[in-house]
């Protein structure tokens, strides 16, 4: 479709005022490049609008939400689901994915208040115990891995799709966990408003400015 893709980090966003508005111009990368647009998507996850350019009030609050997912691996002894199992023990919400190559992912902590990447023993404790209780072949699955990262969490944990109050700035992050299954929807009311179409529904509930930042 004519597209290029870029792989680097992002050290700012070309914003220009002269007394006016603001408008949004550029991507300046880390090595001081600068890739001029018409208009620009921000889709940045927790980082969300922290770009030095960017004025604070046109910058909505992000938290990062620290989750840790399990990666088994099911063996011969290894009794496990050929299908996603969901379930609720003790008041907490667990998953069991299998994957084709015979890997399982077992997830998700949620917790507030942290700001530290390093795995604990309780989040595992609790998803192990969890997903035993959900699934008990998995006792002799192999643990492979233990991931962790921040998930974007908005105030009423609705993500912020739409304009910024920046001109030719848009955002598009805040999904909190529901990332991938948002993304249809994300892309169509961003696309909808880049090119002018008439908006989903929806648009108004991730509005950007519902929180008044502007």
């Amino acid at each position: 479709l004519g597209a290029t893709l870029i792989r680097s980090e992002v050290q700012d966003i070309g914003v220009e005022s002269d007394g006016s508005d603001p408008k949004a111009k550029s991507v300046i990368l880390d090595n001081g490049s600068e890739i001029f647009a018409d208009s620009i998507v921000l889709a940045t996850g927790v980082r969300g609008a922290d770009f030095p350019s960017i004025p604070g009030r046109f910058s909505p609050s992000i938290r990062g939400i620290k989750g840790q997912i399990l990666r088994l691996e099911a063996n011969e002894s290894t009794v496990s689901p050929t299908y996603v199992v969901r379930g609720i023990v003790q008041a907490r919400p667990i998953y069991v994915v299998p994957r084709p190559s015979g890997e399982l992912v077992v997830g998700a902590t949620v917790e507030e208040k942290s700001e530290d990447l390093s795995p604990n023993a309780g989040g595992v404790e609790n998803l192990l115990h969890d997903a035993f209780m959900l699934v008990p072949g998995l006792r002799e699955a192999t643990l492979k891995e233990i991931g962790v990262g921040f998930r974007p969490g908005t105030r009423d944990n609705a993500p912020y799709i739409g304009k910024s109050g920046i001109e030719s700035l848009y955002y598009a992050f805040g999904h909190f966990r529901h990332g991938i299954m948002q993304a249809p929807i994300t892309g169509q009311i961003i696309s909808s408003y880049i090119t002018g179409k008439t908006l989903p529904e929806v648009a108004i509930i991730s509005d950007p400015l519902r929180d008044g930042i502007v």
